[in-house]
């Protein structure tokens, strides 16, 4: 029971991250000068959510199981 409520915590610290980052990357391209810059950062931010929906499902599918 204690390893899955670690592992829970983790994931959750872990999305935490994603999110802020995801949140650079989008105002970084918001205040991007250029498209190209713009659209590197938007690819990133983009990047970063398709491992934040992972993260999510993990953490869903462990408190299930929890």
């Amino acid at each position: 029971m204690e390893i899955m409520h670690s592992q829970v915590s983790k994931s959750w610290r872990m999305y935490a991250g994603n999110a802020s980052q995801r949140l650079a990357c989008f105002v970084e391209a918001i205040s991007s000068r250029d498209k190209s810059g713009a659209l590197e950062f938007l690819s990133r931010g983009q990047s970063l959510s398709k491992k934040a929906a992972k993260l999510l499902q993990s953490i869903s599918n462990n408190l299930v199981n929890y």
